[in-house]
């Protein structure tokens, strides 16, 4: 648009400039003809003419010629004038138009660098999506893996739960209260067998992970389960009197809890009653009713069971940096097995009624989750350094 104004107030220019010139030719040849011409005299009109009638219509001719110049003359001034004012003020347009159109060439420049960032960003832009889309992918990928394991381990839950119950349901019809924890007992040495040998095997078995050495951090390792420990590393004994050789610790989030699971209101072993009545009562030796299931305690013994179907599960963390090297079902008593490799002669056990939030050869920290468990349910947690089980009290950060 501005260059099209631009070339027609050249063409006016110009236009202007070629009247001024025809003016300024038109202007010297009557000045040449009628100012700087010397006017000729009466005598000579008379010589020239034949008549006297002739003379004085020569004379007023002249005379008429002579005032038509003057005329012509002082409109073409007026004229040249306009013309000059009108070449001015297209000059002075021209100026501004020459102006703009600068200023417009050099926004057009600015606005083609800015063009030239965009479709730089743009394509900045393009490849970070096309990077983000991966990511999804991959994580999506590893959701839907990860809902095939969890759909896997819920299926194998329900059948331990199933089991535990046909198990417990044994425990608790039992006569005999004794015969009763001594099976529960040698279930439990046998399952405990098991977790061992699975040990052995991972001793004997080469692995890419190098790991720490674990003895840097005797005394400082973090503890598996947030609660207290109802069974020390070494000889412990029953309530009914039965010795039983542990090379773990068990652990349990609420003692209370836990101990409301063990009595059997059928037949409840008068050990355990006293245990509960003391955590739960703040009953002591001496004290009415002491060691008997009778009213109160059965009451205060359903408040807690109805605890048990309302608490959260408590989480179950590594208690050092190592590799998941299995995971794996052992069997009703012992519930899901949890191995965790530290460097090639220490591993840490983890075994229990838990819902699993890893998967086996996946890397985890110290006090990384690593799995769920009810609050009234017990963990077994072993540590085996340098080959060797120890007293996992002797590495625990002291509390």
């Amino acid at each position: 648009m501005a260059k099209r104004i631009l070339n027609d107030i050249q063409n006016q220019i110009q236009s202007n400039v070629d009247s001024m010139i025809y003016i300024k030719n038109k202007i010297k040849n009557l000045l040449s003809k009628s100012v700087f011409e010397n006017a000729p005299s009466s005598f000579e009109f008379i010589i020239e003419s034949e008549t006297w009638n002739e003379f004085i219509i020569n004379s007023i001719l002249y005379d008429i010629l002579i005032e038509n110049r003057e005329n012509s003359l002082e409109y073409l001034l007026v004229k040249k004038n306009k013309i000059n004012k009108s070449y001015n003020e297209n000059l002075e347009m021209q100026g501004l138009l020459i102006k703009n159109k600068n200023k417009l060439n050099d926004d057009l420049k600015k606005s083609k660098i800015l063009l030239s960032k965009l479709n730089s960003s743009i394509d900045i832009l393009k490849i970070e999506l096309a990077k983000s889309k991966n990511n999804y992918d991959e994580i999506n990928d590893k959701y839907i893996l990860l809902l095939g394991v969890l759909d896997k381990t819920e299926n194998k839950l329900k059948l331990l739960k199933s089991e535990k119950q046909e198990i417990t349901k044994i425990q608790k019809d039992a006569e005999d209260e004794k015969k009763r924890i001594e099976y529960t007992l040698q279930l439990k040495k046998e399952s405990r067998d098991k977790v061992e040998k699975q040990l052995k095997k991972l001793l004997l078995k080469s692995s890419d992970y190098v790991g720490t050495d674990i003895n840097k951090y005797k005394g400082n390792l973090k503890w598996p389960l947030k609660g207290s420990i109802i069974s020390n590393f070494g000889i412990n004994t029953s309530e009914t009197g039965t010795k039983f050789n542990y090379t773990f610790i068990e652990l349990v989030s609420n003692q209370e809890l836990y101990i409301s699971s063990e009595i059997n209101p059928n037949n409840p072993n008068k050990n355990i009653v006293k245990k509960f009545q003391r955590k739960t009562m703040g009953m002591k030796k001496g004290d009415t009713g002491y060691g008997v299931f009778g009213p109160k305690t059965t009451k205060k013994w359903k408040e807690y069971n109805r605890l048990i179907k309302d608490q959260k599960k408590e989480s179950i963390i590594a208690t050092h940096d190592g590799i998941i090297e299995e995971i794996k079902f052992i069997d009703p008593i012992t519930g899901v097995l949890i191995i965790i490799k530290h460097n090639n002669q220490s591993f840490s056990t983890y075994s229990g009624q838990m819902d699993l939030i890893v998967s086996k050869n996946e890397t985890v920290l110290s006090g990384q989750k690593i799995g769920l468990i009810n609050k009234e349910d017990i963990l077994a947690f072993s540590l085996l350094v340098n080959g060797k089980l120890v007293d996992p009290m002797d590495w625990l950060v002291k509390k």
